[in-house]
């Protein structure tokens, strides 16, 4: 890497948001709460949050502590399940690539997303908004062709803060 670029390895859960929070799409979360078995599971570390949606743990994350510009993995699952198991999406182990322009959201290595951001670091803790999240002509394959490619998805944010020494 780079001057300027630090490496996390491990990162430490706090109160607040850490990691990345992500509604997903409200559209289709209503969607699925009116199957007679829809549902979404939080698994292997992500979690269900009322504010932030689901809730990706941080596992390791590069990036300039100038420009946020880097790559972050997340960890956990949200599995989406209804129609008797015709429809089974999951969202594994999510991870960004930003750049200087935008960046792309991948989920089990597919790019499920671009995204444009600002970021600040604050007190030891790193902050990514995303408030343009927009899906890729391989992420609508991911909906099974719910939606099209460009379709606006849920803003992000992810929260990450250094190790205590």
């Amino acid at each position: 890497m780079s001057a300027g670029f630090q490496t996390i390895d491990r990162l430490e859960v706090a109160p607040a948001l850490v990691g990345m929070g992500w509604p997903v799409r409200e559209s289709f979360l209503r969607y699925l709460a009116g199957l007679p078995d829809g549902r979404a599971s939080a698994v292997g570390g992500a979690r269900e949050d009322a504010r932030w949606g689901f809730v990706f743990p941080p596992r390791v994350a590069r990036f300039d502590e100038h420009s946020g510009e880097g790559v972050l993995h997340f960890g956990g699952t949200v599995r989406f399940s209804g129609h008797f198991g015709m429809l089974a999406l999951d969202v594994v182990r999510p991870s960004l690539q930003l750049g200087a322009m935008g960046g792309t959201l991948f989920a089990d290595d597919v790019p499920l997303a671009e995204v444009d951001y600002s970021f600040a670091m604050a007190g030891g803790a790193a902050t990514w908004t995303l408030p343009g999240v927009r899906l890729t002509a391989p992420g609508v394959d991911v909906f099974g062709g719910m939606y099209e490619p460009g379709a606006d998805l849920a803003p992000m944010r992810i929260r990450l803060e250094r190790p205590a020494s």
